[in-house]
């Protein structure tokens, strides 16, 4: 409100004036709320990792003193661990070293002895791309007197450029190991002293999704017939605008997509109007629009939120303490259920499931407390499903492990350059993670896909 002269408010009539007060009363009234919520945060605890949906890597981190207890601390393995150690394999190369003197005297030395000290030692080949040749006959028919022309090798393209493992190589370097576009023309010069324009490396990676959109399409098809499926999402950009990177997996497979909105369309889109199976998930709102058969909400998020609030209580209440013990007490009988007899087991989560209506039964009495009361009658039935299903997992870890691989990718590579970048790096991202929980070379797989099985036959040594 600017500044009142008094002489503008002795010339006001009595309405203006009353007017102005109310207005003032009801200014002073949102300012004192406000200081209220202000000085009450400033009483709650901070939020780091352990109690909220915070990074790690926004957490303060404290100095290690040199002399001190922690910073002497034993690094690697723990003492006991059994080593492993590399084992002896079939040489290449054989290099002989004779004895010519003796060290001692120096005595000159011809011995035939075939005793030997052996060392084996891991060396790459000289690093080069190797050029090949394809020579297609080019004659006429005897018959019908047309000139034809002998057919490609299976496999491979007319007016390809690159050969298979190349192709997988660079994809992978690009997918997988999050190797941006002009870093791997350095490492393409680097290594093998050959040049490759941006266009080259686009149509290197264009070509590997490509040969991979079909089994992607395929990949999203089984996802709806999937019985347990995790979903989350992350901020991405495309040629500079706001998108979002969106994950569903579970222990055998990856599906990516990169879409320009956060709304309840994406999964709706990707999973069908109604899931059949069940849906393990965060607490954001869009996935309250999903229809599935059952619905299971990340527990770990809903500890580390009751971490917070059992710091807001801080012994003025129980409520956030009483709902994380019951939470806690789930998790360790899932995973002892193997060990139990049914019928025991069973009598275990019904006292849970009681113990936690009964907990819900308390008025908290911090705000933060409360807050989170609300959202777990909201959720009840989605909290302890994985107590009734041994494939469903009690947290949504495995997804965000799943898309915290795409949040490496965009921290290093600024996201995407455009809408094709965006659908290429989903393709192929999807079909090497899911080749992975397949336990399948994933180099070796993108080389026969990409049409590799005439070169490596020309490449590989004939058996001995």
């Amino acid at each position: 409100m600017s500044t009142l002269i008094r002489k503008q408010l002795t010339l006001s009539s009595k309405e203006e004036l009353v007017d102005l007060v109310l207005e003032l009363q009801a200014e002073n009234q949102r300012l004192e709320k406000e200081i209220e919520r202000l000085k009450e945060r400033l009483n709650y605890p901070a939020k780091d990792s352990h109690n909220s949906s915070k990074a790690p890597s926004t957490d303060n981190k404290a100095n290690v003193v040199k002399g001190t207890e922690k910073e002497g601390k034993k690094k690697g393995p723990p003492f006991g661990h059994e080593g492993t150690s590399r084992r002896t394999r079939a040489a290449d190369i054989v290099l002989v070293e004779k004895v010519k003197e003796c060290p001692e005297c120096k005595t000159k030395i011809e011995s035939d002895s075939t005793t030997y000290v052996a060392h084996q030692i891991y060396e790459l080949p000289p690093m080069r791309i190797l050029t090949i040749d394809i020579l297609r006959q080019k004659t006429t028919c005897p018959g019908c007197h047309h000139t034809v022309v002998a057919p490609h090798p299976e496999g491979i393209e007319n007016h390809r450029a690159f050969g298979p493992r190349l192709e997988a190589w660079v994809g992978i370097l690009h997918n997988q190991h999050h190797i941006p576009q002009d870093r791997i023309k350095v490492l393409m010069q680097d290594l093998f002293k050959e040049s490759l324009a941006d266009g080259s490396i686009d149509a290197l990676l264009s070509r590997v999704s490509d040969k991979l959109a079909d089994e992607y399409e395929q990949l999203r098809k089984q996802l709806r017939k999937e019985e347990v499926l995790g979903a989350d999402e992350t901020g991405w950009r495309v040629d500079g605008a706001r998108a979002w990177l969106w994950a569903f997996q579970n222990e055998g497979i990856s599906y990516y997509t990169i879409e320009d909105n956060r709304s309840s369309k994406v999964p709706q889109a990707v999973l069908g109007k109604r899931f059949k199976g069940t849906l393990v998930t965060d607490f954001y709102s869009v996935y309250e629009k999903i229809k599935a058969a059952r619905k299971q909400k990340c527990n770990a998020h809903l500890l580390r939120d009751l971490e917070y609030g059992k710091e807001v209580e801080a012994g003025q209440d129980d409520f956030c303490q009483c709902v994380y013990s019951l939470i806690q007490q789930a998790i360790a009988l899932a995973k002892q259920r193997e060990a139990m007899k049914v019928g025991e087991y069973k009598k275990h989560v019904l006292a849970l499931e009681e113990k936690l209506d009964e907990c819900l039964e308390k008025e908290p009495k911090t705000k933060e407390g409360q807050r989170l009361k609300k959202r777990i009658r909201k959720h009840r039935r989605e909290l302890l499903v994985f107590l009734y299903d041994a494939s469903v997992p009690s947290d949504n870890n495995g997804t965000e492990r799943a898309i915290r691989i795409g949040v490496i990718h965009r921290k290093i590579s600024n996201g995407s350059r455009s809408d094709a970048g965006a659908k290429r790096f989903s393709i192929t991202l999807s079909m090497i993670e899911t080749m992975k929980k397949r336990g399948e070379n994933v180099f070796d797989t993108l080389v026969a896909l990409l049409g590799g099985s005439f070169i490596s036959a020309q490449l590989e040594p004939e058996p001995t």
